[in-house]
């Protein structure tokens, strides 16, 4: 059986069939109805936790990298296909290494240092 179609499925089928739209669409630019959206995401895409780096990888790649039509055509990078989003986030540039996730946890103690973090 074949799997409901989600907002990102749909953002990925639409850059399948439109070249032009693969050109520029992010995918948070593309409107989805209602019933797609849940109530964790913010701006139409679920906000990514930072202690699972693969999964903030994934949404930065999504809202920096246009016209993606699959999984599989967001991790390659330059003509290569990387095994994770982290590794294709890393070689795009858009993420340089586990410091940037370090220091972005130094900050969080700095603001809310009574927080749980």
């Amino acid at each position: 059986t074949t799997p409901p179609e989600t907002s990102l499925t749909a953002y990925f089928k639409v850059n399948q069939e439109f070249r032009d739209a693969k050109a520029t669409a992010l995918a948070l630019d593309l409107p989805f109805p209602p019933e797609w959206i849940s109530t964790d995401d913010v701006g139409r895409m679920r906000m990514a936790h930072f202690s699972n780096p693969e999964e903030m990888c994934l949404r930065t790649l999504l809202v920096n990298v246009s016209g993606s039509t699959s999984f599989e055509d967001l991790k390659t990078i330059d003509g290569i296909q990387h095994e994770t989003f982290k590794s294709a986030a890393q070689a795009s540039g858009l993420v340089e290494d586990e410091s940037e996730y370090e220091e972005c946890m130094a900050e969080i103690a700095l603001v809310y240092p009574d927080a749980e973090i």
